[in-house]
């Protein structure tokens, strides 16, 4: 399974958790455990077969990103210049949190790969005026946060 199928199995974890009670473990669980199989005849994500590396990928990126919610949609809420952040859809939302989460607290996904991966899906997933909104949202992150590939390199190369 590729990493851009994991994320976007993740995004439906977190755009389902949006709507109901049920512990994220749960929904978790449904995606990259015994219900893996059972989604395969309803959806093509799901036909290739589940590695461990994206089950943990999965797992990790969702858990975080739940824990976090707060902080991420009070960044997003700051970064929304002249729009009311209520008025952002939940798809757009979701994907916006899983880039973010991406960014802030994964050190295997540069910077830029969370916002072209966070566009494709918005393309795939959300209206047609949303990736244009997702990357101004996520290129104004970056401005200010930095890449962090960018950064782990300039370090290396002054030690």
């Amino acid at each position: 399974m590729t990493r851009s199928a994991a994320r976007a199995i993740a995004l439906s974890c977190i755009y389902e958790s949006g709507f109901h009670e049920t512990p994220i473990e749960e929904i978790i669980e449904d995606r990259v455990g015994q219900g893996f199989l059972s989604l395969a005849g309803e959806d093509p994500l799901f036909s290739a077969p589940m590695t461990e590396k994206a089950a943990a990928y999965i797992r990790d990126v969702v858990t975080v990103c739940i824990r976090e919610e707060d902080a991420l949609k009070n960044q997003i809420a700051s970064l929304s210049v002249d729009w009311n952040v209520k008025r952002i859809s939940r798809m757009t939302m979701a994907i916006l949190q899983l880039a973010l989460t991406e960014i802030m607290f994964r050190d295997d996904v540069p910077v830029s790969t969370a916002i072209n991966e966070a566009v494709n899906l918005a393309k795939k997933f959300d209206t047609e005026k949303a990736p244009a909104f997702i990357n101004g949202i996520l290129g104004s992150f970056a401005a200010s946060y930095g890449d962090k590939a960018g950064k782990d390199a300039v370090t290396q190369e002054g030690e």
